[in-house]
């Protein structure tokens, strides 16, 4: 991770700091419809803002991540993002599912468990055990 717990440069945010960017953020991501994935989201934010894209994830995912605020803010520019990519035109459709996989979550299909009832599988016991031959 490019900005661990002790990096200065990254410990300098905090909430006070953030909080009156965050509509900026919405602003600029509404406004530019350009803006597509997650990755180019965090390069226009480091470009208008100042936050590098490994303080942003370090900031959202794992110092503020209990912030009730901060948290609103992150799932309302996923939410943005993931209607931008369903809708996108000029984004190749493989990688607009492939997106939506990884990024947001999506699956093909839904997975119906028809083996193991919801139990934890421990693999298969189909032989005895090795026992030493005498």
């Amino acid at each position: 991770m490019a900005a661990a717990i002790g990096n200065k440069y990254s410990e300098k945010w905090t909430e006070e700091i953030l909080y009156p960017l965050l509509p900026k953020m919405i602003e600029l991501l509404e406004s530019e419809n350009k803006l597509v994935t997650e990755d180019s989201f965090k390069i226009r934010v480091e470009k208008e803002f100042g936050i590098p894209y490994g303080t942003y994830n370090y900031l959202f995912d794992i110092k503020f991540k209990e912030n009730e605020v901060l948290r609103d803010y992150k799932d309302k520019t996923a939410a943005i993002l993931e209607q931008r990519v369903m809708l996108c035109k000029d984004m190749y459709p493989a990688i607009a599912v492939m997106t939506l996989k990884n990024k947001h979550k999506w699956k093909d299909r839904s997975e119906t468990d028809v083996t193991t009832k919801g139990e934890a599988f421990n693999g298969f016991n189909f032989l005895p055990p090795i026992t030493k031959i005498e």
